[in-house]
């Protein structure tokens, strides 16, 4: 047998015994940016970009959530047009300046 033949043999069996199992329970249960899981919902950033995502579709933006993952510029830019949308503002507040009122905490004006 090949070198190559008993790395793929390996591989397949290392797969089939590791990473082919449990993943039923593996897949994210998303609700509105939030994971749901057994002991409630929780952030987390798969979740956000999801719902980033459907956000901004609903805006006619034909952008996926896997495209905003691959590309930092994507999802500044999509925070940028939508980001003050009440859905999506806790997800995209990192990106987008300081609102006026949130300056006088700070400063005084």
């Amino acid at each position: 047998m090949s070198r190559r033949l008993v790395q793929a043999v390996l591989a397949a069996s290392a797969f089939a015994m590791f990473g082919g199992a449990g993943t039923a329970d593996a897949k994210f249960r998303c609700s509105e940016g939030f994971q749901q899981n057994s002991s409630g919902e929780f952030a987390s950033p798969f979740c956000e970009t999801e719902y980033l995502a459907q956000v901004a579709r609903s805006y006619g933006d034909h952008v996926t959530a896997n495209q905003i993952r691959a590309s930092f510029s994507l999802e500044l830019q999509v925070c940028r047009l939508i980001g003050n949308d009440n859905r999506v503002s806790h997800i995209c507040e990192r990106y987008l300046p300081p609102h006026e009122h949130d300056r006088c905490t700070i400063l005084p004006c």
